[in-house]
């Protein structure tokens, strides 16, 4: 099996997830707290570089958010990016920095076009190079837990950074927006996040 035969089998079993879907009646999905989250449509994928861009409109706000993933043997790295007007909603950075699993993420940056990334990377088991050595080798168990795992980080992701936008940022599916907004200039990239949010996941 080639790479590029693993890279289409995991990136079509994250498309077939709920996040990227339905779309016909509301462009929304839902989850079990009742939330409305954001429904993904894939802007572009490239196998040989196992790179993968996603994006979705943030109710009627007319801004987007936007979801990127890169895996190389060794390394998936899952990124989401705002804009600053959304990123610096009260509570939200820290929210979707370690809303994955309490921990902050290993990079939060602003990038050159104005937009905030919160960057998850991720070395072991089963995006090491010897696992994905493994799969790609023809392993249909070692490939499937890998598309698996991966498309929970993904939907785990997404779900937590779009539920703190409802739930901290006071955004919701009509756009209602009760929140203050602050620039760049008033925060500092390298502080920490203030607080620890590790019981998050566990009640999504």
């Amino acid at each position: 099996m080639l790479y590029t035969q693993l890279t289409r089998y995991a990136f079509d079993y994250v498309k077939n997830s709920w996040i990227f879907g339905p779309k016909e009646a509301s462009d929304m999905a839902y989850f079990a707290m009742g939330a409305a989250t954001p429904a993904l449509s894939v802007v572009s994928e490239n196998l040989e570089d196992g790179t993968f861009f996603a994006r979705a409109e943030i109710f009627d706000l007319q801004e987007q958010a936007e979801l990127m993933v890169a895996l190389t043997p060794g390394e998936l790295r899952v990124g989401i990016t705002l804009s600053e007007s959304l990123a610096y909603v009260h509570g939200v950075r820290d929210a979707i920095s370690e809303g994955f699993d309490g921990k902050p993420a290993q990079m939060i940056r602003l990038l050159a076009n104005g937009r905030v990334m919160w960057d998850h990377v991720f070395h072991d088991d089963p995006f090491s190079a010897e696992w994905i050595a493994r799969a790609s080798n023809g392993d249909a168990v070692s490939l499937h837990l890998l598309a698996v795992r991966l498309r929970y980080i993904i939907e785990t992701r997404w779900r937590t950074a779009m539920d703190a936008l409802v739930g901290i940022g006071g955004i919701g599916p009509k756009g209602a927006k009760r929140y203050s907004l602050v620039t760049s200039a008033q925060v500092d990239f390298r502080a920490p996040p203030a607080r620890s949010l590790a019981g998050v996941n566990a009640m999504l």
